[in-house]
């Protein structure tokens, strides 16, 4: 479900000058401040959108908000989309524009070293994934920031409590949510099913490291699944266990697990408090406070892809807060 980009832009802000432009091919909607004057911080975006929608003009709001709040230059890409563009198509448009964008700060008076990378759900996975990817190969001056939004971190486990107890919540339901992956991955929807009830792990990769990462005992007290959520008989599809095995293990299509978490960005990751990605959130604050990084983490009483409804008629309060203090973050921190 997307919500009608029409309805949700905001009107042209007269200290905003926003330009269609391209970062090496990559397609990118830039908001720079009129007011030049210290305008040296810089921040690049991934729309959500289960890497099958979206684009920089339906995250026009929340983009602009953050560049006209913060006096920042905002780059919000607008990568290939599946199924027509499968993975690793989306992440390597990001990768792109984020590595072009820092080489090339200057061209827009931003500080490379000012630099930081954020999305919100399927653009919240992108973002901790670039992240990762530029820690990598060592690229410098390194992202100084990211901001997952709600983001999708792993395939391994989609009946977390979250899962359980806001699958019936619109936007992004149960039901929905096992469907982008699997066309970001394969460009279908084939086990959907087994996806969603978690018939894709085999007997070998729940004794595996990876189950490690996604162990409810990361997981505040409230937020770990009861017994009685347990499915007492479980079905394994042997043909989807290997088929999306690359699904489970590679890091920059889940971040959960990649081998090395330490030396990340400074991290700033928001989470909604029913949306059945919470969870994801939670288990990855944990993961990378184990690792040893910088984490600060805000959850809000909301729902999924909330920071979209932040113009009136259409506006939650607790948009409107989250981007207060993710500005007050940015502001001390960027």
């Amino acid at each position: 479900m997307k919500f009608p980009e029409s309805i949700l832009l905001p009107p042209q802000s007269e200290k905003l000058k926003v330009t269609n432009v391209e970062f090496a091919g990559v397609k990118v909607r830039l908001s720079e401040p009129v007011d030049k004057i210290n305008a040296n911080r810089g921040l690049i975006y991934f729309h959500g959108g289960g890497w099958v929608f979206g684009s920089a003009n339906s995250t026009e709001p929340w983009t602009s908000a953050l560049a006209e709040e913060l006096n920042m230059v905002v780059a919000s890409v607008d990568y290939r989309l599946a199924p027509e563009h499968l993975y690793p198509a989306a992440f390597d448009d990001c990768v792109t524009a984020t590595t072009h964008f820092i080489k090339h700060a200057s061209d827009y008076g931003v500080d490379p070293t000012r630099i930081a990378v954020g999305g919100d759900s399927a653009g919240g996975n992108l973002a901790a994934a670039v992240a990762l990817k530029l820690r990598d190969i060592d690229f410098q001056p390194p992202i100084k920031i990211q901001v997952p939004i709600y983001p999708v971190l792993q395939f391994f486990d989609l009946n977390t409590k979250s899962f359980i107890d806001n699958g019936h919540i619109p936007i992004l339901t149960k039901e929905l949510m096992p469907q982008y992956p699997l066309l970001y991955l394969r460009g279908n929807t084939k086990y959907t099913n087994d996806l969603g009830k978690n018939a894709h792990i085999s007997d070998d990769m729940l004794k595996s490291k990876y189950a490690k990462r996604v162990s409810q005992s990361l997981l505040p007290e409230k937020y770990r699944k009861l017994d009685t959520d347990e499915t007492p008989d479980r079905y394994v599809n042997q043909e989807a266990a290997t088929e999306l095995r690359p699904m489970l293990t590679d890091p920059y299509l889940s971040p959960m697990m990649a081998d090395d978490l330490t030396n990340l960005p400074k991290t700033y990751l928001i989470t909604a408090e029913y949306d059945v990605l919470r969870d994801d959130g939670l288990l990855y604050v944990a993961n990378l406070r184990q690792a040893g990084n910088d984490v600060t983490h805000a959850n809000y009483k909301s729902i999924h892809a909330f920071t979209y409804l932040l113009i009136p008629p259409f506006q939650l309060d607790s948009a409107v807060q989250c981007l207060k203090e993710l500005c007050l973050f940015l502001k001390e921190q960027l």
